[in-house]
């Protein structure tokens, strides 16, 4: 008996790893290359259709708002009716798809379809497979779990950013297209080989399901309260908004970091800037999943929260040293993990796993949004008034709003 207990458990713990291998897989082409040096081939394609810089970028906005309506419409009954195990093998060739339609393209409006299909395949390989499979995979440690997809990804986007730089320069841009399209098609296969499917499907016990107590067979893969009653309860929409608003003041800096840094009087290190950032944001978000396991996704969002306002205080300053700029980079980059990773987990701790697919739609969707609208946001002050110093104090007061919504928010809704 005790053999037969060993053998189920082995099996199951190696299945658990092939789901955050899944997951990784899916970061590495759809962040860390797709993503990530999206923007590499402006100058390029720009030059080429003799177009503006505002429509080559129009394209990044119609990646992200389809990512977001799919999310927010379709993401719930595609979890309810075709289930992740399907969906996580089929949206890698929507996004090979993609750029083989970009890499042809010869006018702007097949460019655009490219992205637009790239932002379906996202819905399916970004955030959200990444809150489905692990949380039905794990019962404990989620957020360290989690944080190892985002960290392989950000990784992979620092290295890729530099290759397909110097393939664009060499090989042009179509080029590193087909090889997007490529790795697309390549990681679609691997997952379909390695991927059996949910804790559930297989009849298996989730990772740590005996320390967690999950003893009610129901439990096992799913508990909390289901969709309906949830999105009646203020506590999810207050999460939902404090997804948006986290979102928001993250990225809204860490989007506007190279102008910052040209108006620092460091124009020529804008780029390393960003890069202490990225590498920042790399480094941290496995200990950022840890704390998510050990203290709540609350104590992550506000510990975030005060290190990007400590970071606002350094960056509003008449004048900064390229060091203290490099060390306001880093905080920046850390506290914008919990605006990655976060989210999805705050409405877990509140409202269970059960129906999380369609849970996850509105507060993924909000999350998105803010991430879209963060940089142009802060922007926007800047153009208005030629200072940031209004932007900054709005963005502090979200910080501090976001905690307070998230703090609240996180209070566990009894079944």
């Amino acid at each position: 008996m005790n053999n037969t207990n060993s053998i189920e458990k082995d099996r199951s713990a190696f299945h658990a790893k092939c789901a955050v291998l899944t997951v990784c897989l899916c970061y590495v082409i759809s962040t860390g290359i797709a993503w990530n040096t999206f923007s590499v081939y402006a100058e390029q394609v720009i030059a080429e259709f003799g177009i503006l810089r505002a429509q080559f970028t129009l394209n990044m906005t119609i990646f992200s708002g389809v990512n977001a309506i799919m999310t927010l419409i379709f993401l719930g009954p595609l979890v309810e009716k075709v289930g992740p195990t399907k969906l996580v093998k089929i949206f890698p060739f929507i996004g090979a798809l993609g750029f083989a339609i970009i890499a042809l393209s010869k006018s702007l409006a097949a460019m655009y379809i490219g992205g637009a299909l790239f932002g379906i395949s996202a819905c399916c390989m970004g955030g959200n497979i990444n809150n489905l499979l692990i949380n039905a995979w794990y019962k404990k440690k989620v957020g360290k779990m989690m944080g190892i997809p985002q960290t392989v990804g950000s990784i992979v986007g620092i290295i890729m950013t530099t290759v397909y730089g110097i393939l664009v320069s060499n090989l042009g841009w179509r080029v590193p297209n087909w090889i997007t399209c490529a790795v697309f098609i390549i990681v679609g296969v691997t997952i379909a080989v390695i991927y059996k499917g949910s804790p559930k499907e297989l009849g298996e016990k989730p990772m740590y399901a005996d320390e967690a107590g999950d003893e009610n067979a129901e439990e096992l893969y799913e508990d909390g309260v289901e969709f309906k009653r949830s999105v009646k309860h203020v506590n999810y929409w207050l999460l939902s908004l404090g997804a948006f608003i986290v979102a928001l003041a993250t990225y809204g800096v860490l989007g506007n970091l190279t102008l910052l840094a040209g108006d620092a009087g460091f124009s020529g290190l804008a780029s390393t800037v960003l890069s202490v950032a990225l590498v920042a944001s790399a480094v941290c978000f496995v200990p950022a999943g840890h704390i998510i396991d050990r203290f709540g996704s609350q104590w992550l969002i506000g510990g975030s929260m005060l290190i990007l306002i400590i970071a606002i205080f350094v960056l509003r300053m008449e004048s900064v040293s390229l060091p203290v700029l490099y060390i306001a980079a880093a905080a920046v980059g850390a506290s914008y993990d919990c605006a990655i990773l976060a989210p999805g987990l705050t409405i877990k701790q509140a409202f269970g796993t059960k129906d999380l697919g369609k849970k996850l739609s509105i507060v993924n969707a909000f999350n998105f949004t803010g991430l879209a609208l963060g940089p142009t946001v802060l922007a926007l002050f800047y153009d208005m008034s030629g200072s940031y110093d209004l932007g900054w104090t709005t963005y502090i007061i979200l910080a501090v709003v976001s905690a307070a919504l998230t703090f609240v928010g996180v209070r566990r809704v009894k079944e």
